[in-house]
């Protein structure tokens, strides 16, 4: 029964949202466009249930219309037609589930003004140990010559999958970097960890970054605090464990200078 009647709650909530943005927002030119990049498994469920309670973001899932319709590429569809989406569709921020291919962030950026990447970031460990399989999700598109042959060196047919899984993080984020987002003002780094110990503060952090106050009340209904650094203690080939260290310092230093530049206190792991 509780589960009924959530989803009956849930199905008011979204008819009342489309009405209110209908309302309020009928014909916004200058929308707020968020989106996320980054890896699978880096809390995007959690930042999508952040946003989606609160009445003028509208949400596009994984599955919508921006997807492109192909059986095997799960990119977006071209810029132009997301625009006609976006038009009309009525909201003040457009906020998209669906991981964006680090190539087109660029695009993004300049084909909306009002651009918002949400970087989104979680210790290599915890995303190969988190019950997904990635060996046959990953995609090496536009990745660099460099990038590719330090992944080759890491792989060999006695490489365990756990392992090979952290190339998956390793990939995207490091093409990132690649692609200088670490050094854009106009990212939003989201930490896995803070977003599960401090959830508050994580909540605060990215209405700011939409430009809006945080609404009040709690995020999650049910948050598990052992998601965080759960494989800390398993072992991993040193190569891996080298490569995808170096990469974290990386993030975690972008994470710190953003905070810092903002007047905030670097957020710490305790």
């Amino acid at each position: 029964m509780p589960d009924f009647i959530t989803k009956v709650r849930n199905r008011i909530f979204k008819q009342l949202k489309g009405i209110f943005q209908f309302v309020l927002f009928p014909n916004l030119e200058d929308k707020i466009v968020a989106f996320i990049v980054g890896c699978e498994r880096s809390g995007i469920t959690m930042i999508t249930k952040i946003f989606e309670k609160y009445y003028f973001i509208h949400i596009y899932g994984e599955f919508t219309e921006l997807r492109t319709k192909h059986h095997i590429k799960l990119g977006l569809n071209p810029l132009s037609t997301i625009a006609k989406e976006f038009k009309r569709d009525h909201g003040r921020t457009m906020f998209l589930k669906q991981l964006v291919q680090i190539r087109k962030v660029h695009e993004l950026f300049y084909y909306f003004l009002n651009s918002k990447p949400i970087w989104a970031f979680r210790n290599y460990k915890d995303v190969a140990t988190s019950g997904r399989q990635f060996l046959n999700n990953w995609r090496s598109e536009r990745v660099s010559e460099s990038t590719v042959n330090i992944i080759c060196k890491c792989f060999s047919e006695i490489v365990p999958a756990k392992d090979v899984a952290t190339l998956f993080l390793y990939s995207p984020n490091m093409l990132s970097c690649q692609r200088n987002l670490d050094e854009n003002d106009n990212v939003h780094m989201s930490n896995y960890d803070e977003m599960v110990l401090s959830s508050q503060k994580t909540k605060r952090r990215l209405y700011a970054f939409i430009g809006a106050k945080s609404p009040k009340g709690t995020i999650f209904s049910e948050i598990y605090q052992s998601a965080v650094r759960k494989a800390k203690d398993i072992r991993f080939f040193p190569e891996v464990v080298q490569l995808c260290e170096s990469l974290c310092k990386v993030l975690i230093i972008f994470i710190e200078i953003t905070l810092i530049n903002k007047k905030e206190s670097p957020w710490q792991l305790a």
